[in-house]
């Protein structure tokens, strides 16, 4: 395994706790905090429609502040999303620490890909349609 790969593999983890900490120590500030390092939506400002991520930081601020309804009301596909990324993480991990290089290109693999990117698309056509 190259040292670069076991970098992130480290990275990956500290974030999420340090993450986790700042939401317990002070959900207030990481929120406020959160809300002034990422910019607002490109898309939304130019098109006026709720790209897959539009509301995502406000999500994440409602999550820190321990509002859980909220962040799942301003972006639903947002945690599905995490759940997905967290659970590719260590599917990679488990893989680099078996001592294989490359990522599987298996066919379950593949699907799973496509049928996550036709859901982004169904997720931006359904939120527009009906505003969720």
């Amino acid at each position: 395994m190259r040292l670069q790969q076991m970098i992130w593999l480290v990275i990956a983890p500290v974030m999420g706790l340090l993450l986790l900490c700042g939401m317990l120590w002070a959900p207030e500030v990481s929120a406020t905090w959160l809300g002034k390092l990422l910019p607002p939506c490109l898309f939304h400002r130019l098109t006026g429609l709720n790209c897959p991520g539009c509301g995502g930081t406000r999500a994440v601020q409602a999550l820190l502040r321990g509002d859980w309804l909220a962040a799942w009301h301003f972006n639903m596909f947002l945690w599905i999303s995490i759940v997905l990324l967290v659970e590719e993480y260590f599917r990679y991990a488990l893989i680099l620490l078996r001592g294989h290089e490359h990522i599987s290109s298996s066919h379950t693999y593949t699907t799973v890909l496509k049928l996550y990117a036709l859901a982004t698309i169904a997720w931006f056509v359904l939120r527009n349609i009906f505003d969720l």
